[in-house]
């Protein structure tokens, strides 16, 4: 069996042509927009979760895919400047490093939000699924979930960094060192990917039956309702499969990675953050009033009268 690592070496010898065109004022211009307007959004929503009143322990992945969407976007984007500056100046042996390093960041930016986007629809629909069940409901603590989810997510960064490691790197790694693409090795990541895609789907399309209708909870232990994330991954899901014609099309290589480092900047690193922040501040709107109608309520039976709406507004 050949070793992996030397397959990888030997690919990166460079031919004439392959590294395409240097990047234009115009690619430059947006590179830095993606890279400014990526970061500035996912920071608000890191901020956000972090100061979300009673939080669950499914908003600690949250958090971490917004840590993740919120660093990995704006490197690449900062690398797509510097990388032909850096081609010049590196040799071939140095070079190949760094492109792992690049891959390996496209491979968790990727697969990490993915997965944690499957996992995260799986974790609401068994919540709501038990909370039925009283005793059930009463094993799955939240000390259980924020561990599994731990454990998941250590066990697909493995799974992710193992395809360098079986000599099945993805298409930005031949981009970076300027080595001719082999489509057998590229296909594998895009499979996996598009298998965590399909499990999302089916996952919120059960999710959104499930939380349809009234709140099932009376204060939000979670920074997004059930019901929301569902539409917010069903969205995700259906907008991604505009990468499947971009990544199947005759373009460069070059121009395949620039579309979708621009289109996932766009989705995951400016869309995702701006409706993230949007539901939750709705969700946070209707626990206000819910907590004003049943405060109003109790206070009507206590007294026996009606409260005043100018009453309310001042509670």
């Amino acid at each position: 069996m050949a070793d992996p690592v030397v397959g990888l070496t030997s690919m990166t010898s460079v031919k004439p042509g392959e590294q395409g065109e240097p990047l234009d004022v115009s690619t430059q211009l947006l590179l830095v927009a993606q890279t400014v307007i990526s970061a500035v959004l996912s920071l608000l929503l890191v901020r956000d979760i972090r100061r979300s009143r009673g939080p669950g322990a499914l908003d600690e992945l949250l958090l971490l895919r917004a840590v993740i969407n919120g660093i990995c976007w704006p490197v690449l984007n900062v690398f797509s400047l510097l990388v032909d500056s850096l081609r010049g100046m590196l040799p071939a042996t140095w070079l190949h490093p760094i492109c792992v390093l690049h891959g390996l960041l496209i491979v968790y930016g990727i697969g990490l939000v993915t997965a944690s986007n499957s996992l995260l629809s799986l974790c609401r629909l068994l919540q709501l699924t038990v909370a039925r069940r009283p005793a059930v409901a009463a094993r799955l603590s939240q000390r259980l979930l924020a561990w599994q989810n731990r454990v998941a997510m250590l066990l697909l960064a493995g799974l992710f960094s193992s395809l360098f490691f079986t000599n099945t790197p993805p298409a930005s790694y031949f981009w970076c060192t300027g080595a001719s693409e082999l489509k057998v090795l590229t296909n594998m990541p895009l499979t996996i990917n598009s298998a965590i895609h399909l499990l999302t789907f089916f996952c919120s399309l059960a999710l959104l039956r499930v939380s349809s209708g009234p709140p099932d909870t009376g204060r939000p232990r979670n920074y997004l309702p059930a019901y929301s994330w569902a539409q917010l991954c069903l969205v995700t899901v259906i907008a991604k499969t505009l990468l499947v014609p971009l990544n199947t099309s005759n373009l460069s290589l070059q121009q395949r990675y620039l579309g979708n480092l621009a289109l996932f900047t766009v989705m995951s690193g400016m869309l995702d953050p701006c409706l993230q922040m949007l539901m939750a501040r709705r969700w946070r709107q209707q626990m206000r009033r819910r907590r004003l109608q049943i405060a109003q309520l109790r206070d009507t039976h206590q007294r026996g009268f009606v409260i005043p709406a100018i009453r309310l507004d001042l509670i």
